[in-house]
């Protein structure tokens, strides 16, 4: 694992697809899902393209500690990856 708790081949394959390296200030810096701007979810889905893994380490990195896989996988699937609105998904969902 790097400083930033992703595997160093997934750590390149966000830095590649991003084409910018990582910040330490970005972890666990956003509080919740509907705190994601359109940006990121942008980011997301690019990186979704690229790989599902790079999506949902980045996503894990970038949300607050204590958000499970589940948890993530699913705002992936429905919201970066189905287009829902992350409040019907936070609604349906109860997170």
């Amino acid at each position: 694992m790097s400083d930033f708790g992703i595997e160093p081949a997934v750590l390149e394959g966000i830095s590649r697809v991003l084409g910018r390296e990582l910040s330490a200030s970005e972890k666990g810096l956003v509080p919740s899902f509907s705190d994601f701007l359109p940006a990121d979810v942008d980011e997301f889905a690019r990186l979704g393209r690229a790989n599902g893994i790079y999506a949902i380490s980045y996503i894990r990195f970038r949300i607050r500690e204590g958000v499970g896989l589940g948890a993530v996988h699913s705002y992936f699937i429905d919201v970066v990856q189905g287009g829902k609105s992350v409040e019907d998904w936070i609604s349906r969902s109860n997170r």
